[in-house]
């Protein structure tokens, strides 16, 4: 698993070392069955010597991928290139596992107005990624328009070593020590700003000279001057902002069992649980929609990113339960029970949605973006955990599920459904509608969705990267040539 699904992601050191690993592991295990075959048949002290051997190999082979520990990365800089002004306001609202399916289901039933308007008034395009389904890193790749492979976000937490200060990716898992992540020799720690190895829509931003707000972002980016960012562990309930003089606070909802669940919830043991999970992604969503809205209506922030992770943990939760679309192991008096949470939740949301459709100006793009869908659980641990009598997740990102795009606004074609849209096109894509420059090392732009008179009025301004130079040493060719001539 290891090898085949997260290999092609990594960097080429890291690569080479867990080829390295597999292979000697590989050839260790056919070598130690054919000694124990020839020792079996004809007992021989010389087979030590060679057990010895082999392991010294193994032991060589660890070494040369715990390498990995001493890779470094330089820190990414964004160009700094101001002077450019965006000609219209942008908002990017990123809400994680909205399925294309669910979202046809909300337009046709009228469980979410807005989101009808916002299909029936723009274009709508699938988003297909193959390789990778953490959210966190299709997050990634969403904000700096790169591969998993080039930003190096592969998973929502990294691992760290009771022994050490640096923390992996994914290292513990291609050593098969996962029993070990659950012990005190491992620290699970939550990826932030600081892994990214390319320039990311904030840095872009700021280099550019654009004013930027950021809501709901959980890789915990500082505000730099003239920046709103309000971080994901933010959005709690009582929680309160000042957004250009307007004070906003958090909402506590009440009464989430009963709006949300129907009998026999009451008798089921994970309800309250499950209560706690919606009541905590309502505050969140909701007071980040009620942030974004203020952040538009105030003029002072052309682009406006807004994340939905509220909306990820319900889908994570309740999307096996429904009835249509089962979990494995899900029973009927769970299916009864919260069949309808996810679907009243994007219910409750869709007036605050509303309402910050309604403050972008006339001539301003709105994105709704969703880098991945969601899926009931089928594999077998859910089966067992289900067995055991534990209530455990029902939806599920692997794969990934088609997520989905939706673009509304001056120059969209409307009523139009476009082939598809990779997640490292949107952010390109996005910049050159706000009249900004693209980089040529971000994924290709996705033009088909805007009517070809307004592509002609606006030709793309392309840079070869966003990503700074990175200084060269004194003693580099380069510099030594300089000095020669």
């Amino acid at each position: 698993w290891q090898w085949s699904r997260v290999a092609a992601l990594l960097p080429g050191p890291a690569r080479l070392c867990l080829a390295l690993m597999t292979t000697t592991l590989l050839v260790s295990t056919v070598a130690l069955l054919a000694l124990a075959v020839a020792q079996a048949r004809v007992p021989s002290r010389a087979v030590a010597p060679w057990l010895a051997a082999i392991a010294a190999g193994c032991l060589v082979a660890l070494a040369v991928t715990g390498s990995i520990r001493r890779i470094e990365f330089d820190r990414p800089r964004a160009l700094s290139i101001p002077g450019f002004a965006a000609e219209r306001s942008v908002v990017i609202l990123e809400i994680p596992a909205l399925d294309p399916a669910d979202l046809r289901l909300y337009d046709e039933r009228g469980h979410a107005e807005t989101l009808g308007r916002l299909v029936a008034g723009g274009s709508i395009a699938r988003i297909r990624e193959p390789r990778i389904a953490d959210p966190v890193a299709l997050h990634g790749t969403l904000i700096t328009g790169r591969p998993a492979r080039a930003h190096g976000i592969l998973g929502a937490v990294r691992y760290r070593p009771a022994t050490g200060r640096r923390s992996f990716g994914i290292l513990p898992r291609g050593l098969l020590l996962r029993p070990l992540l659950r012990t005190p020799l491992w620290e699970r720690v939550p990826v932030d700003r600081r892994v990214l190895r390319v320039a990311a829509l904030p840095q872009i931003a700021r280099g550019l000279g654009v004013p930027m707000a950021r809501i709901g972002d959980p890789l915990d980016w500082k505000a730099g001057p003239g920046e709103l960012e309000v971080a994901d562990p933010r959005l709690v309930a009582g929680a309160r902002f000042v957004v250009a003089g307007r004070e906003i606070v958090c909402p506590a909802p009440a009464g989430t069992a009963e709006r949300y669940f129907d009998p026999p919830a009451e008798t089921l043991e994970a309800t309250p649980r499950l209560e706690r999970v919606v009541a905590d992604a309502l505050v969140q969503d909701l007071c980040a929609l009620e942030l974004a809205q203020a952040a538009v209506a105030a003029g002072r922030w052309p682009l406006v990113h807004v994340r939905l992770g509220g909306h990820y943990r319900v889908a994570y939760e309740f999307a096996g339960w429904r009835a249509d679309r089962r979990a494995r192991g899900a029973t009927e008096d769970e299916v009864r029970a919260y069949g309808l949470t996810l679907t009243r939740y994007v219910r409750d949301l869709d007036p605050a949605l509303g309402r910050l459709v309604d403050a972008l100006p006339a001539d301003g793009l709105f994105v709704l973006v969703s880098p991945h869908g969601i899926r009931p659980r089928t594999d077998f641990e859910r089966l067992l955990a289900s067995l055991f009598g534990r209530t455990t997740a029902t939806g599920s990102h692997r794969g990934p599920p088609d997520g989905v795009i939706v673009l509304r606004g001056a120059g969209v074609r409307r009523g139009h459904r476009h082939a598809g849209f990779p997640v490292r096109s949107v952010l390109p894509t996005v910049l050159w509608a706000a009249g900004l420059p693209a980089a040529e090392d971000m994924g290709p732009l996705v033009t088909g969705v805007f009517e070809e008179s307004w592509r002609e009025g606006h030709p793309v301004i392309a840079i070869p990267s966003f990503d700074a130079p990175r200084p060269r040493p004194a003693g580099s060719g380069r510099a030594d040539a300089a000095m020669l001539e």
